[in-house]
């Protein structure tokens, strides 16, 4: 492993980019890839908020670091007057409910809950998507027909602007 006093942060991503696919082990493990492990250890993080998603049908887990999480997610809690309508409830639930704080053991593993695995049916492969801030966990194939699904949507807009 490479000593921080070697390679200053400047000199590194300080974003998560890329696309990696990975094998979860038999314990739903998944280890972190080396681009996305430089981003976590220049900033210290150790924990990780998992967070499962539905973009237009298309699903995937939200990987955001715990202090980002609570700032910037948490923060818009603020927004829904404590949960005292019906919408409001239903704003802070998608924002809390299906968010779970994992750690990030020695080895750079990422352990899912099993919950998480189970909505997404990922069982052994799996598709990681930096994604600035956080990164995405994909089942290969749902990501490959969601990148196809809005680029043909992206293509049409285009058509009907151009």
């Amino acid at each position: 492993m490479v000593e921080r006093a070697l390679v200053p942060a400047g000199d590194r991503i300080q974003k998560f980019t890329g696309l990696f696919d990975f094998t979860l082990d038999k314990k739903g493990r998944l280890v972190i890839p080396a681009r996305i492990r430089n981003v976590l250890d220049v900033f210290g993080v150790t924990n990780l908020t998992l967070r499962f998603l539905d973009l237009d049908d298309y699903s995937c887990i939200r990987a955001y670091p715990t202090g980002y999480y609570n700032q910037n997610i948490l923060g818009k809690l603020s927004e829904f007057e404590e949960g005292e309508t019906a919408d409001d409830t239903f704003e802070i639930l998608l924002l809390t409910a299906n968010a779970h704080d994992v750690k990030i053991d020695s080895q750079w593993r990422l352990n899912i809950p099993d919950d998480l695995l189970k909505k997404l049916e990922i069982d052994k492969e799996a598709r990681i998507v930096g994604m600035g801030n956080f990164f995405d966990i994909w089942r290969s194939d749902v990501f490959e027909d969601f990148t196809k699904t809005r680029m043909a949507a992206r293509k049409k807009r285009a058509e009907k602007d151009g």
